[in-house]
């Protein structure tokens, strides 16, 4: 909700969300999720722009923590493209993959549910995982096509010789 209403009242004057306010009867959380958005997310934006952060499960571990709105908010209005571009990485690449292990493949690895071994287990194979995440392999080159006027493949013979 926060976002949608920082949008919303981004082009009002003091006044008028103060009316907005009074008029929707909110509270003051929810006031303070869109008023504080702003400053919350910059301290999200100086944690993601760290030079720090270079592998993925890097990214990974510091947005999966980090609430909805403020990602949102850091997609919708953020200029520096290292945040644009991790933040993208992580909804389209990161969380997906680390989604890839099961549970299955942590017991298999000697977890068992329940036990604080078997989250420190599945979160070393979601690591262990994105920073091993290999890229696609490059498509095949094509063969190519004969000239024109050279004979036709494998036992076939050039008509014009005939």
């Amino acid at each position: 909700m926060g976002p949608f209403l920082y949008v919303l009242a981004e082009k009002l004057s003091a006044k008028e969300r103060v009316d907005l306010i009074h008029t929707l009867e909110m509270r003051k959380q929810e006031v303070d999720l869109w008023q504080k958005l702003e400053p919350r997310a910059k301290k999200l934006e100086h944690a993601i722009k760290s030079p720090r952060l270079r592998l993925p499960s890097q990214i990974y571990q510091t947005l999966i923590k980090a609430p909805g709105d403020e990602l949102l908010f850091l997609l919708y209005r953020s200029p520096q493209r290292t945040v644009q571009d991790r933040i993208r990485n992580y909804l389209q690449k990161y969380y997906p993959t680390a989604q890839e292990v099961t549970d299955a493949d942590v017991e298999k690895a000697g977890g068992k549910p329940g036990t604080p071994k078997y989250a420190k287990l599945k979160e070393e194979l979601i690591v262990t995982r994105l920073n091993t995440r290999k890229k696609p392999a490059p498509p095949p080159p094509l063969e190519p096509a004969a000239p024109m006027g050279a004979p036709a493949a494998a036992g076939g013979r050039d008509r014009r010789a005939s």
